[in-house]
């Protein structure tokens, strides 16, 4: 009798036992806790690859390396936000702060240990995961994501992966999951914080999930209503596996304590701590196995309590990880995160190698970002293998049509059914036609899994499945004398007019998306005149060649020699003394007026903070402004007038506006209006990143608040 075929679940579960058996294997964990003289501590290694338990006491300066933190967080902020060289000096911050841990750690026999642990793996073919079980006070505070081997010149959390233990009794097993991946994402934006893109947060972490949404890996719901209350009305309602937050957070420094902002009940934040925030999550069933935050500092720790920023709170309640920011993250850093960090969780990685993937993801963004470095991963026990996710169901291909993939993002509203349970009893499954034609997908016999009778109440229409189509199923009969081609989606030939009407305009819509209720007329409407769209095709000419003609008296050359390139005939001079355009209109108020470089690759920061929807205009000239010898104004220099490639997407050497902590930038050229897009300072900079060293002069702007308070 042959051997009974292994079921998914157990085949699964094998070849997590198999990953986990491995990275154990290949890990070296450090315990790091107080030493027996003041700024003394004691590292002993609890595991190694390469066999041995040494232990080092070793000396660290906590105050300093604590101070530095406001320093490092900014550096390795900018280095993304600012990107526009490779910039030396900001990495050499950060490399000084993680050459010094690692020199400090891996000393003497540790030191020794490490290097065997590393050879050791690497004859293996493995890698060495860095566990770091830090039971001092304070320890928790310092950036040990920066860990540098100048030895080797490589960041440990960048070749390895690196976590922090979170000491457990015990740690339950992987979860068994059928796909999908059940996350619920949540966006809090509390009036009196710098407002968020709310939209466009969805719209980013989305964008990185999309491939595994469109699969049927991934199921992300959102939360809109992120009060105390209605976060634990959601938990209670249904099963999660991950929990996504996007917000603000924050350290507490009296209380010692990190804190998340949801929204209070008048609309301002409400500063959850951590402690309370691991009470909630526990009235969860089963609680969240992973608990994604994406807020400053909450990966945080403080410096007299092991276990009180909020990563680490929640990791000790009883989450089983949580990934953290320790720092500030932008836009872009975040939304390269998530991408790598869920593709390898849900192709079934490790906890660990999830984190690292998205560590890779972000150094992709391109030279100099530091912002790898802002990830922190909590892990409570050992085992990093939070999930055992079963493979896809295989789905046949089906004769009669394409087969629509699961629709991944929960919407709440009913769910129209497809299946043929839902038409009439005097209607059939497909408009008769002449000659063969496939079926409506409505008609698709259901998998041979589930039981026909049920599959229209046991659960929505978003499994896979034939594409849903309620048109035809709600279509009433065709009356007498009308044609009996098959619907539009069969690709049947166009259908011909009744005999004796002349033909028609094309329509503007198949015949079959007309309301159920309108049976098909052999009438038809009278046909449009046709001067009337050659009238719209004359005024969509006259207008294009109205903006060409503008564009080119824009960037063109004066023969004079009165124009520089890019630099606008018609931008308003408004003379410093009374603030005034020479026109007659009022501009508004002047609120600032900055110089900006053509030499410098920083940005230049106004001083001046915007709120979100205040409205300005902005007015720019050239002071002697000069692009490799040839003269240039703010509107930069027109294609094919240089080899160089701008960092973005606009003119080179054009000036370009933007706002503190966004990567969203704004052409301003000569004359420009500026929407602000969220509470910070605004900044303005040169579209221009390489061979700075030929270029001088300045451009002039004029900040004019037109709008708003």
């Amino acid at each position: 009798m042959p051997p009974e075929p292994k079921s998914s679940a157990s085949t699964v579960g094998e070849a997590t036992l198999k990953r986990k058996d491995a990275r154990m294997d290949t890990v070296m964990e450090l315990e790091i806790g107080p030493g027996p003289e003041p700024g003394s501590y004691v590292v002993h290694v609890l595991r190694s690859v390469g066999g041995g338990e040494p232990t080092q006491t070793i000396t660290l300066d906590l105050d300093e390396l604590v101070a530095r933190r406001p320093l490092l967080e900014a550096t390795v902020l900018s280095s993304s936000v600012s990107a526009r060289r490779v910039t030396s000096d900001t990495e050499a911050a950060v490399q000084d702060v993680g050459r010094r841990l690692f020199e400090s750690t891996f000393s003497g026999e540790v030191r020794s240990a490490y290097r065997t642990s590393m050879a050791v793996a690497s004859e293996r073919g493995k890698g060495v995961q860095i566990a770091l079980r830090l039971t001092a006070p304070g320890l928790a505070a310092l950036p040990w994501e920066a860990l540098f081997d100048s030895e080797t010149g490589v960041y440990l959390c960048r070749k390895e992966p690196l976590v922090r233990h979170v000491p457990a009794p015990h740690s339950p097993a992987a979860l068994a999951i059928e796909p999908p991946m059940r996350v619920l994402g949540m966006i809090s934006s509390p009036r009196g914080l710098p407002a968020l893109d709310v939209g466009g947060e969805r719209e980013r972490l989305e964008e990185a999930l999309r491939p595994h949404l469109d699969s049927g890996r991934v199921e992300l719901e959102w939360l809109d209503d992120v009060t105390w209350t209605g976060v634990h009305g959601k938990l209670l309602e249904d099963r999660w596996h991950v929990l996504h937050f996007v917000g603000h957070g924050s350290y507490d420094v009296e209380t010692d304590e990190g804190v998340l902002a949801f929204v209070g009940r008048d609309g301002r934040a409400d500063y959850v701590t951590a402690s309370s925030l691991a009470d909630l999550l526990d009235e969860a069933e089963p609680t969240p196995r992973l608990v994604v935050l994406n807020s400053c500092q909450s990966g945080a720790g403080g410096t007299t309590d092991l276990f009180s920023g909020t990563a680490a709170a929640l990791a000790h309640s009883g989450i089983r990880a949580v990934a953290a920011m320790q720092f500030s993250i932008s836009d872009v850093a975040a939304i390269e995160f998530a991408r790598g960090f869920y593709t390898a969780l849900a192709h079934g990685r490790g906890i660990d190698e999830a984190v690292r993937s998205g560590r890779i993801g972000i150094l992709g963004m391109g030279r100099g970002t530091l912002e790898w470095v802002t990830p922190v991963l909590y892990l409570r026990g050992e085992d990093t293998q939070l999930f055992d996710v079963a493979p896809l169901p295989s789905v046949m291909p089906s004769t009669t049509g394409p087969v629509a993939g699961p629709i991944p993002i929960v919407h709440t509203g009913p769910v129209p059914d497809a299946t043929p349970h839902s038409l009439p009893p005097n209607v059939t499954a497909s408009t008769p036609a002449p000659a063969p034609a496939p079926e409506p997908a409505a008609s698709a016999p259901a998998p041979a899994t589930e039981p026909a009778d049920t599959s229209a109440t046991s659960k929505p229409a978003v499994a896979q499945g034939p594409p849903r189509i309620s048109a035809p199923a709600s279509r009433p009969p065709s009356p007498p004398g009308a044609s009996s081609e098959g619907p539009w989606w069969t690709g049947s030939p166009a259908k011909q007019p009744p005999a004796g009407l002349p033909p028609g305009p094309p329509r503007s819509r198949p015949a079959s998306s007309a309301p159920a209720s309108r049976p098909p007329t052999a009438a038809r409407r009278p046909s449009t005149p046709r001067w009337i769209p050659w009238l719209l095709v004359g005024l969509v000419a006259v207008v294009a060649i109205a903006g060409a003609s503008t564009v080119l008296s824009v960037l063109r050359l004066d023969p004079t020699g009165g124009t520089l390139i890019g630099e606008s005939t018609d931008s308003l001079d408004r003379g410093p003394a009374d603030g005034q355009a020479t026109d007659a209109a009022d501009p508004g108020v002047l609120v600032k007026e900055e110089v900006v470089s053509l030499t410098e690759y920083d940005w230049t920061y106004t001083g001046h903070s915007c709120v979100v929807g205040d409205e300005y205009l902005i007015t720019a000239s050239s002071e002697g402004a000069m692009h490799e010898g040839s003269p240039v104004g703010p509107m930069g220099l027109s294609d094919g007038e240089s080899t160089e490639t701008p960092p973005y997407d606009y003119a080179l050497a054009s000036l370009l506006i933007g706002v503190r902590g966004s990567d969203t930038l704004e052409f301003v050229g000569s004359e420009a209006t500026f929407a602000c897009p969220s509470a910070s300072e605004i900044k303005l900079g040169v579209n221009d990143d390489t061979h700075l060293e030929g270029n001088s002069g300045q451009f002039r702007a004029k900040i004019w608040r037109i709008s708003g308070q």
